[in-house]
């Protein structure tokens, strides 16, 4: 995908127009995972490349059951991975606070004027992941 759109390209507003931002989502007990990920982008891709990374995991559903992941990344984990970033020298980008209401901003897809995707567009989706339970770089866009 970098190879495709290139460098994110900002408006004055510094709204990003064109490019890729990678979106990472930390998960509890997976902090060496999210590691490997951000070095991998620091070591292979251009510096231009925003990253996101997300504290915002909450276990729902059957995740709740599973032990790896069952519960909110911890004071101390995200901590870490502040510390990784700052190590890395990671520039472009933004990182989430660690939070407490994560559960409110998830939508309610049972509403009928809900958020819904546009069957009329194409949307790509390209995923891959370092570890077992799904700790992973996303790449998204619409085309």
């Amino acid at each position: 995908m970098v190879r495709q759109v290139g460098s994110p390209k900002l408006n004055k507003n510094g709204i990003i127009q064109k490019g890729v931002i990678i979106r990472h989502l930390v998960l509890p007990n997976h902090i060496e995972n999210s590691k490997k990920v951000l070095k991998w982008i620091k070591e292979n891709l251009p510096k231009e490349i925003y990253i996101s990374i997300m504290a915002q995991y909450f276990p729902t559903y059957k995740a709740k059951e599973e032990k790896d992941i069952n519960r909110k990344l911890t004071q101390e984990e995200w901590a870490e991975i502040e510390k990784y970033v700052e190590k890395l020298g990671i520039e472009n980008g933004y990182i989430q606070e660690l939070g407490e209401h994560e559960e409110e901003y998830v939508p309610n897809w049972d509403v009928p004027n809900g958020t819904k995707w546009d069957r009329h567009k194409r949307y790509i989706d390209v995923s891959f992941g370092t570890g077992t339970n799904g700790t992973s770089m996303c790449f998204l866009g619409q085309v």
